[in-house]
């Protein structure tokens, strides 16, 4: 260790809090590789030092194995009808709901435990993270009777447990299945306006730095206007290089240019806010808003 609070590479002697990405881009070692050099007890971060956890203890390395034991002696398990009617008899898959809703199971009735990972078995091949869960298996008993139908989302491309996958037409709409209103949108954008704010202070959006000398001369390439913007034209805006973007705090948008004095907005549409040749639904409701909102002339460039 060469300063305080720093480490030192053995290869090169390069100094650092951590060296893990150092080797990595550098000397293309993993750290194991490194420690392979230079000994297992070799420090790659401070605050870390190697082989100091503590591993399980005896305690609890004994009670895996009694479980594991308990569950291998069972060799008969209830039928599914049997499993479903203990299930839903005075609610008892409740019980079983939450993180540790498994072990709970394992200790109040394993055989039942197990012949609910028997019959749900099918869960552990569909690729979706914490999709077996133990409370997607109980589900799958109770409400889907183990039938794949069920969990299929309305688009039919993959399995879910709610009503909608990420892949249907309709995949933001909210968990009752109805879109967002507008209003609903704008009270969530102005609250993570407000955290971010409150987190982070003020607020600075990114830009396209190559959208500046188009608004400070004039729009070339027009396809959603029919004038030229910019000094050459008496307007003067705010833009991120000329005071900052204009914040339309009410509503909580920016602007990629605004000129207060003829009250004229003006945005600069790059590849992405256009589906097929069309702008997109969101943006021309975003306009539309602004307009409402502002009176004011609204202009698009598309670059």
């Amino acid at each position: 260790m060469c300063e305080i609070n720093k480490l030192e590479c053995q290869i090169c002697g390069y100094t650092a809090k951590q060296l893990h990405q150092h080797l990595k881009a550098v000397h293309k070692l993993t750290s194991f590789e490194y420690r392979g050099m230079f000994g297992l007890n070799a420090i790659m971060q401070i605050g870390f030092i190697p082989n100091t956890r503590k591993s399980k203890s005896n305690y609890v390395s004994k009670g895996y194995e009694e479980i594991k034991n308990k569950l291998n002696n069972i060799t008969e398990l209830y039928d599914y009808d049997e499993t479903k009617l203990i299930l839903i008899n005075n609610d008892t898959y409740l019980k079983y709901f939450g993180k540790s809703g498994n072990r709970t199971a394992i200790k109040n009735n394993p055989k039942l435990y197990k012949s609910i990972l028997y019959y749900t078995s099918f869960l552990d091949s569909i690729n979706q993270y914490a999709f077996s869960k133990f409370t997607n298996r109980l589900k799958f008993i109770v409400f889907s009777n183990c039938e794949l139908e069920y969990i299929k989302c309305k688009c039919g491309q993959t399995y879910t447990f709610n009503k909608y996958c990420r892949h249907c037409p309709d995949y933001k709409r909210t968990m009752l299945g109805k879109l967002k209103s507008p209003e609903e949108r704008q009270n969530l954008r102005l609250k993570a306006i407000k955290r971010i704010e409150k987190r982070s202070g003020q607020i600075m959006p990114n830009y396209n730095p190559n959208s500046i000398a188009i608004i400070e001369q004039f729009g070339k390439g027009v396809i959603y206007c029919i004038k030229q913007f910019g000094k050459d034209n008496g307007y003067n805006f705010m833009h991120a290089e000329n005071g900052g973007e204009f914040r339309l705090k009410d509503l909580g948008y920016w602007a990629d240019a605004y000129d207060p004095v003829n009250n004229i907005w003006l945005e600069i549409d790059e590849h992405n806010h256009f589906r097929n040749g069309k702008l997109l639904e969101k943006d021309i409701l975003r306009q539309r808003e602004i307009e409402n909102h502002l009176k004011c002339k609204f202009y698009r460039i598309q670059i």
